[in-house]
Parts: C-alpha cells; sequence; structure tokens
C-alpha cells in the first residue's frame, strides 16, 4: 500500500519483485494493492500481462476505512509513520510497515533492510513470513512475448543495450548520446550488436546512431509488425532476456530491462545508487570521480566499456 502516487515505470519495476514473492508465499490468496492515491494508474494498463498474475485487485481512488474493509495481512510499504498508523486497523491478522527501519512492527524484532527499494521490501516479506525469496529470473513472461523477442533478437549474436534516455530529461540523469553513440561503435568493432531502447519522448534520436551499421531499435521495429505485441514497457522486459549486458542512466527502461534478467551497468549522476539501482542478476553502477558534483558527465567512456567487458566476462544472458 503506497499514500503518495507511484506513477513511473521504473517505480513499478521495482515493486514487482516484492509482488512475485508474495505471490510464491501465498499463491492462493487474493492480492489488493493502493498504488498510489491520486496517481495514474500503470497496473490494469500497459503492464498488465506480468500484474495480472500478481495482483487481484487495484485500489484506485481512497484507502479503504477499517470500518468498511479489513485484510488478513497488510505490508505498508510507503515507510511515513504517520500513514502506517492509519493502516494499522486495517489488518486482522498481520501488518508490516518499512517505517522508522522497522521499529513500528514491534514486538515482533525490528530489522531495517536498507534503503533499495526491492531489497527493502523483500526483506520485509522474509521477515514477516519467514519463507526465503523464490529466484527472480527468469521471469515466465507471456509467449505472444517470448515470440516477439525471437524475432526482434534471433539466436546467435551477442547484444549490447543502451537506454540513453529519461523520463524526465531536465533533472540531469541523460549520460551525453555522443557517448553513447561511441560506447555502440566500439561494440560493434568487438563483433557484437547494439540494441538501442528508444520511448516516444526520444523521437529522432535514433538519427544519433545512422552511421552504424547493424544497430537494432526493437520497440520501433516491433510496432512496424502487425498483430504485435505492445511496444512497451512488458516487451523491453521480456528482451532483457536475451540481452549480454545493457547501459542505462537512471531510468524506467533500466528498471525493465533487469526484471528481464539483463546484466546491467548503470550511470548515476544526481539520483542515489543506494535507493534507485536495479535489482538486476548483475550490476554495475558508475558514479562521476568527484561524488559532490554529481554531473554525469564526468563518467568517461573508458570506465564504460571496462564495465562491459566485465559483465559480459562473467554473466551471460538467461536466453542465449
Amino acid at each position: 500500500m503506497n499514500r503518495e502516487p507511484v506513477d513511473a515505470y521504473g517505480e513499478v519495476f521495482l515493486r514487482l519483485p516484492f509482488l512475485r514473492a508474495l505471490r510464491a508465499w501465498a499463491p492462493n490468496a487474493k492480492v489488493s494493492i493502493i498504488p498510489g492515491l491520486g496517481g495514474k494508474n500503470l497496473w490494469e494498463g500497459l503492464i498488465h500481462p506480468i500484474t495480472r498474475e500478481l495482483v487481484d485487485e487495484v485500489i484506485r481512488d481512497e484507502m479503504p476505512s477499517p470500518k468498511l474493509r479489513k485484510f488478513d495481512w497488510v505490508f505498508d510499504m510507503e515507510g511515513d509513520a504517520l500513514n502506517s498508523f492509519r493502516l494499522r486497523p486495517l489488518a486482522t491478522k498481520k501488518f508490516h510497515t518499512v517505517a522508522l527501519k522497522g521499529f513500528l512492527n514491534l514486538p515482533n524484532f525490528p530489522r531495517y533492510h536498507g534503503k533499495h527499494i526491492t531489497k527493502r521490501y523483500l526483506g520485509a516479506l522474509k521477515q514477516a513470513t519467514g519463507m526465503p525469496n523464490p529466484p527472480a529470473w527468469p521471469y515466465p513472461f507471456p509467449a505472444e512475448y517470448r515470440k516477439a523477442v525471437d524475432h526482434l533478437l534471433p539466436s546467435g549474436s551477442v547484444y549490447v543495450g543502451f537506454a540513453p534516455g529519461a523520463g524526465v530529461q531536465s533533472t540531469g540523469k541523460c549520460w551525453p548520446i555522443k557517448r553513447y553513440v561511441e560506447v555502440a561503435r566500439l561494440q560493434i568493432e568487438a563483433g557484437r550488436t547494439p540494441v538501442v531502447f528508444l520511448s516516444m519522448g526520444e523521437a529522432g534520436w535514433d538519427e544519433h546512431f545512422a552511421d552504424l551499421p547493424g544497430v537494432i531499435f526493437p520497440l520501433s521495429e516491433n510496432a512496424k509488425l502487425e498483430g504485435s505485441v505492445p511496444s512497451d514497457p512488458v516487451l523491453s522486459a521480456a528482451l532483457g532476456e536475451r540481452l549480454h549486458a545493457a547501459v542505462t542512466n537512471c531510468n524506467g527502461t533500466g528498471h525493465m530491462l533487469a526484471f528481464g534478467g539483463a546484466p546491467v551497468i548503470t550511470l548515476f549522476g544526481p539520483s542515489s545508487p543506494a535507493k534507485f539501482s536495479p535489482h538486476a542478476r548483475d550490476f554495475i553502477h558508475l558514479t562521476p570521480p568527484d561524488p559532490r558534483m554529481r554531473r554525469i558527465e564526468g563518467i568517461e567512456v573508458p570506465r564504460v566499456t571496462e564495465a562491459i567487458e566485465a559483465i559480459i566476462g562473467r554473466c551471460g544472458p538467461i536466453r542465449a
């Protein structure tokens, strides 16, 4: 349950491993979520092919009143102490919150599970249930998405993904596009295939890669196919299974690719790796040499290429 809107794809994908673990622990339970009051609702929209197996009900409009409705278990994932007190009466059997580093769960032993959203949620679930979290990868994507992946990224190549955009590009989270192009060129010289993920807000960015042979733009290619699946965000997540590495800004696409199983290299400027790094099978985060500046332009191309070599050397794709 979240009182504040959770309306960004990255935020949603960081919560999905918790819901998958919850479903594995209680496969027959009715799972209801409050994704954020007043926020645009993504859960029954484009990510529904994933969430339909995890969530039975989305409570859209208001916080339930304990006089009108009760739940056996309530997990409060917002971390706001005052809101936790408001939610506690909804639970008839067990209430668990991440607020105040777990001290509101007394008399149960309080535990702090860290800043990272996914690790905090999974830690809270493990503490509450006493059960280990199930493996996060591979994810059972619907057959139509697996078919699309096989068409867009056929077996036999070494694919390196790139996500050069960000939901809000004015926040300083975007590494210079010319450097993405340079890294992609170096991957082609190494015999690999760059796979570039561009959202609707990044129309025309493909022109930056126009001089590079063999670059794949899977979302736009998929949109041209008759009867294709939606081009985002579930397709991006499913394509993550085929990537040997992915280089991204701190953005929603990075979280999608990580959810699908891609080894991810995330470039951080103003945002915090401790809180917003992807929940990935393998992960490297790069920050500017001077952390006080927090300017993503401080990350140089050689550091990124070295990270690609390191992550490819130790971790292959989920599905080759």
